[in-house]
């Protein structure tokens, strides 16, 4: 590991290429994406398990590459929503796992993307 860092989201760690990535880190992501499976989606939070399984059998490298994405989009990808819009409702449930405290308002939730907005 080279060092921790602070931002606006939290405290990060950058590592060097090839360090294991702390199983702390791990466990919370991993309960990120049961979250959204269970409060967004509606779904069983256990369709993680395997994923997480494949991830762990993966080399340092492919596991690291694996972590930047969202654990909205791994949740998503789970649940067959790869590439296709989420609805209204699920944004704001997921801003509400967020806990932002300058959400969206609904009318930038109805969009798709950001430049369909008028």
């Amino acid at each position: 590991m080279i060092e921790n860092t602070k931002s606006a989201e939290g405290e990060y760690k950058i590592l060097e290429r090839g360090d294991a990535l702390p199983e702390d880190f791990k466990n919370e992501y991993w309960e990120q994406v049961k979250r959204i499976l269970r409060e967004v989606f509606d779904s069983k939070p256990s369709a993680a398990d395997d994923l997480r399984k494949d991830v762990n059998a993966a080399s340092p490298d492919t596991q690291t590459a694996f972590y930047h994405a969202d654990p909205f989009e791994v949740a998503a990808d789970l649940m067959g929503r790869r590439g296709k819009p989420i609805t209204p409702d699920e944004k704001q449930r997921y801003l509400k796992i967020k806990n932002l405290p300058k959400p969206p308002g609904n009318d930038d939730l109805n969009i798709s993307r950001p430049e369909d907005k008028p």
